[in-house]
């Protein structure tokens, strides 16, 4: 029997205040994925902002790496599963969005463990 797994992504563009209403429907606690140069560049902070301002909790997985290893996912589910996290949040380029997306595949399965074929 297969299994199929949705992953549907939205990319906003411009000021992020812009769209708050976007995540209000997601659910109250959101997995921030991001590298370390969101919290330089402004992104971050303008994140947290919004679900601060919706009362959205929220933990912040700040350790996505260049062309994420299996590791880097594995430790990325870890923490949304520990956080009971009920959606993800990429900031930044291509790894922080990959290792976003294939993290939320192992959190909504409640698993970490990867394996490379």
């Amino acid at each position: 029997m297969g299994h199929q797994f949705l992953a549907s992504v939205k990319i906003f563009l411009g000021e992020l205040a812009d769209h708050i209403s976007e995540f209000e429907g997601y659910g109250r606690r959101a997995l921030v994925v991001t590298g370390k140069s969101s919290a330089t560049n402004g992104s971050l902070q303008d994140t947290l902002r919004i679900l601060d301002k919706l009362g959205i909790e929220k933990k912040i997985f700040d350790r996505v790496k260049v062309n994420p290893p299996l590791e880097s996912v594995s430790d990325c589910a870890t923490e949304g599963i520990k956080f009971d996290a009920d959606f993800l949040i990429a900031i930044g380029g291509g790894s922080a969005m990959d290792t976003a997306k294939a993290a939320s595949v192992l959190i909504a399965c409640k698993n970490t463990r990867v394996i490379a074929a």
